[in-house]
């Protein structure tokens, strides 16, 4: 996930992950998902595209995630789908 965790978003952002992360743990503790564990991993972008695309680049490739989830506003959510498209990662 990454979202404005500070800058002028930041209560939206945290408000999201607080949910998600609500969400989460409660699948967590009911077994996961077919039996495996799911584990929520959130990067601060303060609302900027260009620190989405950071961020994204290295939940990918240095975190090697599954999915994307939550990336939150439209231009940071345009500058994710586009890394998350030519990766093969589903968001």
């Amino acid at each position: 996930m990454s979202a404005a965790l500070t800058g002028k978003l930041r209560k939206l952002g945290m408000d999201f992950y607080k949910g998600a992360d609500t969400y989460f743990q409660n699948l967590f503790e009911k077994g996961g998902v077919h039996g495996r564990s799911i584990e929520l991993i959130i990067k601060d972008d303060k609302y900027e595209p260009k620190i989405t695309e950071e961020n994204v680049k290295n939940l990918i490739k240095k975190e090697k995630v599954f999915a994307l989830f939550g990336v939150v506003g439209t231009p940071t959510s345009k500058a994710a789908l586009s890394i998350a498209l030519e990766n093969k990662t589903p968001c």
